[in-house]
């Protein structure tokens, strides 16, 4: 990307948080009004989902800004045992995301949608950390 419309993209990423701050506090405030029990719970992992969003976008920003085709800092430790590392990490993903379907699949009442969804958001979450994941192997290995 070339150096303005990397620019142009970074300020678009932090304008979009700027834009979402007042997001943050309508959730907030619903976390206020429902502060125990399944409800409050929901909420809160919301709220803090969307304050990590935030943090990531802010974080990107700055990544963008740096300078371009910089590679990344590895201090103390070979490529070959960074790479042990991620794809013990990727195993733990599968296996929590396998885990939480076989939790997910217990719960089939209505009364327990609560926990069917709560188990749902952490597949997508552990689905999000294997891509991740990957993606870090990629940037290692250049």
């Amino acid at each position: 990307m070339e150096s303005k419309q990397t620019e142009k993209f970074a300020a678009g990423l932090e304008r979009h948080v700027t834009d979402e701050e007042d997001i943050l506090k309508k959730y907030q405030q619903l976390g206020g009004f429902l502060k125990a029990g399944p409800a409050g719970l929901l909420v809160r992992a919301i709220f803090l989902d969307e304050e990590h969003h935030h943090y990531v976008l802010r974080e990107m920003a700055k990544e963008l800004r740096a300078l371009p085709g910089r590679n990344p800092v590895i201090e103390d430790v070979s490529r070959a045992e960074l790479a042990k590392m991620i794809e013990e990490l990727i195993q733990h993903e599968e296996a929590s995301i396998e885990n939480c379907r076989a939790l997910k699949e217990q719960f089939t009442d209505a009364d327990n949608e609560l926990f069917a969804a709560v188990l749902e958001a952490l597949i997508c979450d552990s689905e999000k950390h294997k891509r991740l994941l990957l993606a870090l192997d990629e940037v290692i290995s250049t």
